[in-house]
């Protein structure tokens, strides 16, 4: 999922709405991840337009 995000097409953005509508992401691990390689803020904004109603 992180690598998807990090990539930024359309079409990754719509598996990970997918993934985390559908209850089989992982939070936790992905924010840790994400935090490993500075894609928090990035996330933050993505949650923001896409997975917030």
């Amino acid at each position: 999922m992180a690598i998807a995000f990090q990539t930024g097409r359309a079409k990754d953005h719509a598996r990970l709405v997918m993934f985390v509508d559908a209850g089989i992401a992982d939070m936790d691990r992905l924010r840790d991840i994400l935090a490993r390689h500075s894609l928090l803020d990035a996330w933050a904004k993505f949650e923001k337009r896409f997975l917030q109603p």
